[in-house]
């Protein structure tokens, strides 16, 4: 039977059971950090739908940087409401 990986110390390596991709063997969670930064925004996204909050809020509320919830909103990931706050 032929290995999974050309390279068998391939198949050793710590993979998000996701994307697949390869992690570091350090790295806490169980997704990579990229689908773990997708996660949060999706619940980011969800709280700001159903909640009238401002940036800063989000981001005491997801204790992630207020500079994260900045850039998702200037690349156009979150929207600004009506009422200025997003």
């Amino acid at each position: 039977m032929r290995p999974r990986f050309d390279n068998p110390e391939e198949d050793t390596k710590k993979r998000c059971p996701r994307c697949r991709k390869i992690m570091a063997k350090t790295w806490a969670n169980e997704l990579c950090p990229a689908c773990t930064d997708e996660d949060l925004y999706k619940k980011v996204k969800e709280y700001i739908t159903n909640n009238d909050v401002t940036a800063t809020e989000v981001a005491m509320e997801f204790d992630i940087p207020l500079q994260k919830v900045n850039a998702w909103i200037k690349e156009g990931f979150i929207e600004y409401r009506k009422n200025n706050y997003f």
